[in-house]
């Protein structure tokens, strides 16, 4: 699935219902998927999908083009559940995730095949600018269109219902995350870290570059309350808030049930595991954790039984690239 259609379609599913799972959404690709013998895969590839599925024999695997960078995707079943795996060129782990949900069907069309209330609203919003394709899917039973546009020589996405509401009209500015050390921040921001920070643990800082502007986020735990700093560039405070909901709790390691642990500390791999976060998911617990793994930010959520739900890679280190 398009990247942009997954994340506006997820959106315009508020006013419609849900378009998929998290989990669906993850491995959405850019490009029609091909099948790779397992045998012919760069070593580090078949390193990685060997470890992270040591009981399954790999066979084939699908080769993806993401962003314009080939990744790698196949199944594998672990304890008698299916899980989605994707792993990078070099090896890296991009995610591995529970293969709950079926992704949704999608088809790139023609403007002129499109329903003639879907077509009215794509002209009408995009005016003299043009439209660069139009995407369907269906979610719920119900199609959903959504278009790549140039509109005044400006990246725009679009999603319509069939009936030719709007749901979506956006400017797509290309936004990059990164992690990066407290040393390579600007001093401006160091300082307000460190004053706003003050008794904290600083977890991980995150770079949000857009455009020609950057802020800088640092998760900081006060005690057992985990709070997110922001700073603009400048060093100016943008926000200080509280993101342990009310409805979460953090909990040590060794307070999360034994299941729990036992999959925490496996898919860690003998990283540290800092914090937990406990919340009620469908009235379920569920655990979630982040960790380096390799130099890499990896966020582990599992489930109250020991299952894993997700281990995805996270914010890329500064400088790397993407995946």
């Amino acid at each position: 699935m398009n990247k942009r259609f997954a994340r506006h379609a997820a959106i315009s599913m508020m006013a419609i219902a849900s378009l998929t799972t998290s989990v669906a959404v993850l491995w959405s690709a850019d490009n029609a998927p091909g099948k790779i013998k397992f045998a012919a895969l760069p070593a580090p590839v078949q390193k990685t999908f060997k470890e992270e599925a040591p009981q399954t024999k790999f066979e084939s695997v699908i080769e993806e083009t993401d962003e314009g960078k080939p990744v790698y995707f196949a199944n594998a079943l672990l304890e008698e559940r299916n899980y989605a795996i994707r792993v990078a060129p070099d090896g890296t782990l991009i995610g591995k995730a529970l293969d709950a949900e079926p992704k949704p069907p999608e088809t790139e069309i023609k403007l002129a095949d499109a329903p003639a209330a879907v077509q009215k609203t794509l002209k009408a919003e995009v005016k003299t600018g043009a439209i660069n394709a139009v995407l369907k899917t269906v979610a719920e039973g119900k199609p959903l269109y959504g278009a790549s546009a140039l509109i005044n020589k400006k990246p725009y996405w679009l999603t319509v219902l069939e009936d030719g509401t709007l749901l979506e009209k956006r400017l797509e500015l290309p936004a990059e995350e990164t992690e990066i050390e407290l040393a390579k921040c600007p001093a401006e921001v160091r300082k307000l870290f460190k004053d706003e920070g003050e008794g904290a643990k600083l977890l991980g800082i995150v770079k949000l570059s857009e455009a020609d502007k950057s802020v800088y986020r640092v998760a900081a735990m006060f005690g057992d309350k985990l709070y997110s700093i922001t700073s603009d560039q400048d060093g100016t405070l943008i926000d200080k808030k509280l993101e342990i909901e009310p409805e979460r709790a953090v909990v040590r390691v060794g307070e999360c049930p034994a299941a729990v642990q036992k999959t925490l500390q496996a898919e860690a791999k003998g990283a540290e595991i800092d914090i937990v976060s406990k919340e009620a998911e469908d009235g379920k617990a569920v655990f979630t954790t982040e960790v380096k793994l390799a130099g890499k930010g990896y966020e582990i959520q599992v489930a109250e039984d020991g299952r894993l739900i997700y281990k995805v890679l996270s914010a890329e280190p500064e400088g790397a690239d993407a995946k």
